[in-house]
């Protein structure tokens, strides 16, 4: 999955490269909304939400 993450971010930099700081923003916070859905957030869950921020660029 964080390749994948890595690989979109060249995708939409290439094909609109003013697009990719929403990009990333987009999914970050959808990552922190699911992290957080239950009303905490795990260790486990913020690790992650970490790994995809660092993937993401």
């Amino acid at each position: 999955m964080l390749a994948a993450l890595r690989s979109s971010v060249g995708i939409v930099g290439a094909r609109e490269p003013g697009e990719v700081a929403v990009f990333r923003s987009a999914v970050v916070e959808m990552c922190r909304s699911v992290a957080g859905a239950d009303g905490d957030v795990a260790a486990a869950e913020r690790e992650m939400v970490s790994k995809v921020v660092e993937a993401l660029g």
